[in-house]
């Protein structure tokens, strides 16, 4: 309390010092004398010993002017200018700082070159600005200084010199002002003009910034995040963007604002973070509008707003912003807080694509490929796709690969293709790792190496990649340059299955019902078959088709089954053709129909089934659904027999024994015996062990007829076991 007393009566016995004082200079100022006159506006215009009165400043600053005195001429310049206790008049604000500075009013010197420079009540003139800088410089003006430093450095009113542009900013740094000693940290920081050196850029930015410089206080917390020239202090460097974001610079609000966000040197607050976007971004900072726009579409410290969203990335993007510019492509590419719209959607890509953004390179040549709101052009996608490539992009770099793989856009090169393939996959991207593996598969644009192809394979299948996964189930199964280990195998067909890959849910489907490769489970087949046959795999609708038939797994369903094979019949698939010529011919979940089941086997045979083909030969042989036809009964039993069935195998050669729809041709019949009978047609090795024991064709050979007769009569059949008995 003693203290507060003391300040107030020391605050009251300077105040009433002042008015003395005021009374005496005022006293000297009636009496015409010019410096009092210019003390007494001073008194008036910052309230010293007498209330503030800017009007009464004015008119004492009018005095001391008119007589010559040039600093109150420099003060009534101001006046005039700043519209302080009069109307403002830049001519009139012209006139007298002129004729301070003629007078070698240093202050004004300076201020008479900012009005050239500025075109204040003057037209702009470079030269006479630099020449009046010059001479406040001389006098040791450190604005003038500063100036003179811009002027070089910009070439304004004099050519440009980096060197003297230095000179001068380093006088004036010395001589203390604060936006030189910015300029020379940014010198030495950028090492542009004189040799880089992190530490004295460190400590001019700081001397700036004590003086409360706003950019040097920026580039100070920059400095103590990167650990440039000071050790790395984020609680300090976040500091510095305080006072810098506290005197409205918009860079400062966004570094700080980016603190709050990721809790770096400060507690990380979203709500701070986002009031702080919202300051730099409403100052036109394009990076805080991007970064407002994210806010609003993410919800980070604010409320979800898609339209606020696209308008603040629309107000960055139109300031060149390239993240901007592709997310207000998005925007309009999605219908995200705009109405879609595939036609700017592209022109926004295009943007931020002509500035050397890789992903919108991208997605410009994907538009182009796929004619999303620009007409197809195979060959400017190409070339968008190599840009984007060559900066490093993996999903250009997969496409350029799919381009110079399959010709489009570019003259063929599977080389090149495999080059591509090879860079992208070398960043991990999943499906330029399966196609390397497959080129080193297949041996296309490189030498085959099946080693590599399964590495390869196996870091795609990794990463959760369908395909590769189901080649690496092939490779596990068929290659003998890897552990041939069946769990192995079938966890990669299992993985793909869980992903929603269609061909090997149906692929596990099947091991779970017919291999040994896994326990045997009628439920869990039906299970992953039914999950393919929703993908309209026609496969597993096929399968399907037979679970029901049988009751694998499910109750038996016949017409379930009838629409399941329709289905997958339909669309082409040859089994399920074939399956429903077996129900049509036996009435399985239809009415018996001879004719509609030849129709549904001839579109099967005709797809090389060969299953299919045997029973069409079998329909033209009866007359079952179609005109008995000897001659096209043969010949389907002659396809379905060139594809390795063993029973079409022993009718042809009946067949050519006996003149059925073809000559007669012993040779061939034998010929066609034979390959039946080591397929185990018991038929045929009965007549095969017959012809040897009777030298029909062949010479008599008793051990031969023996062993086919035997391996006839193991299966089975009658007629040999009779024949051994009584000729054995």
């Amino acid at each position: 309390m003693r203290k507060f007393i003391l300040l107030v009566v020391a605050l009251f016995f300077s105040l009433g010092v002042n008015a003395q004082k005021f009374e005496s200079v005022l006293e000297s100022a009636k009496k015409g004398e010019a410096k009092a006159q210019h003390k007494v506006g001073l008194y008036y215009l910052y309230g010293d010993g007498v209330a503030v009165d800017k009007k009464m400043a004015f008119e004492w600053f009018l005095k001391s002017a008119e007589q010559g005195n040039s600093d109150a001429q420099y003060r009534l310049s101001q006046c005039y200018l700043s519209g302080i206790g009069v109307d403002i008049d830049k001519k009139k604000a012209f006139e007298w700082v002129e004729k301070s500075a003629n007078q070698k009013n240093v202050d004004a010197q300076c201020v008479f070159g900012y009005y050239y420079s500025g075109g204040i009540g003057v037209e702009v003139n470079d030269e006479k600005a630099f020449e009046w800088y010059m001479k406040a410089a001389k006098q040791g003006s450190a604005d003038a200084q500063h100036m003179l430093g811009y002027c070089y450095s910009k070439g304004n009113g004099v050519n440009l010199d980096n060197d003297k542009a230095f000179k001068w900013h380093l006088k004036s740094a010395k001589g203390g002002n604060e936006k030189s000693q910015c300029v020379i940290g940014t010198y030495y920081f950028s090492g542009e003009i004189v040799d880089a050196d992190k530490v004295k850029a460190f400590e001019w930015y700081l001397k700036s910034a004590e003086q409360g410089d706003v950019d040097a206080q920026f580039l100070v917390g920059n400095c103590y995040f990167g650990g440039l020239g000071v050790d790395e202090d984020k609680k300090t460097g976040a500091e510095w963007y305080l006072k810098s974001a506290n005197q409205g610079n918009a860079s400062a609000q966004f570094s700080l604002a980016n603190c709050y966000d990721e809790g770096d040197g400060v507690v990380k607050d979203l709500h701070k973070a986002f009031e702080l976007y919202i300051k730099s971004a409403q100052q036109g900072y394009e990076k805080a509008q991007c970064s407002l726009g994210y806010c609003y579409y993410y919800g980070v410290g604010v409320e979800v707003d898609k339209s606020k969203a696209f308008e603040w990335h629309l107000k960055s993007a139109e300031q060149g912003n390239i993240v901007a510019q592709s997310n207000v492509a998005r925007c309009y590419y999605y219908g995200y807080g705009v109405d879609k719209d595939e036609n700017l959607a592209f022109e926004w890509f295009l943007r931020a694509a002509k500035q050397g953004d890789s992903q919108s390179q991208f997605e410009v040549a994907y538009c182009y490929a796929n004619g999303i709101g620009v007409d197809v052009d195979k060959e400017e996608s190409f070339n968008w796709y190599f840009k984007s490539s060559e900066q490093g992009d993996m999903q250009a770099q997969y496409w350029l690969g799919i381009c110079y793989y399959n010709g489009d856009g570019v003259d063929e090169d599977k080389v090149g293709a495999f080059w591509c393939f090879m860079e992208s996959a070398e960043q991990g991207y999943s499906i330029a790792q399966y196609m390397l593996g497959d080129c080193y598969y297949k041996g296309i644009g490189v030498d085959k190496d099946k080693n590599l192809a399964f590495e390869w394979f196996l870091k795609s299948a990794e990463q959760g990649e369908s395909k590769a996964q189901g080649s690496l189930f092939d490779y596990y199964s068929f290659s003998t340059e890897v552990d041939n280990s069946k769990k192995s195998s079938f966890k990669w067909y299992l993985k793909a299955a869980q992903l929603g890959n269609a061909d090997a849910q149906c692929m596990v489907g099947k091991y779970y019902n017919l291999e040994n490769w896994v326990d045997e489970d009628k439920d869990e087949a039906f299970k992953w078959i039914e999950r393919s046959a929703s993908q309209k795999n026609t496969e597993a609708e096929c399968l399907l088709g037979v679970y029901y038939l049988k009751g694998t797994g499910v109750a038996v369903d016949k017409e379930k089954a009838i629409e399941l094979l329709l289905l997958s019949a339909n669309q082409g698939n040859a089994q399920s053709q074939c399956l429903l010529g077996f129900c049509y011919n036996a009435g399985l979940g239809v009415k018996v129909d001879n004719a509609i089941a030849f129709e549904w086997f001839l579109r099967a045979a005709e797809q090389g089934e060969a299953q299919a083909q045997y029973e069409v030969g079998v329909c033209y042989y009866e007359g079952k659904g179609v005109e008995v036809d000897k001659v096209k009964s043969f010949e389907w039993f002659l396809r379905a027999a060139e594809q390795g069935d063993a029973q079409s195998q022993g009718l042809v050669s009946y067949k050519y024994r006996y003149g059925e729809g073809v000559a007669v041709d012993d040779k061939k019949s034998f010929e066609w015996c034979l390959k039946a009978a080591k397929q185990g047609d018991a038929y045929s090795q009965r007549n095969l062990g017959i012809s040897y024991f009777n030298g029909y064709v062949v010479r008599v050979n008793k051990d031969k007829a023996f062993k086919w007769l035997s391996a006839a009569a193991e299966q089975g059949d009658v007629e040999s076991q009779e024949f051994i008995a009584e000729n054995y």
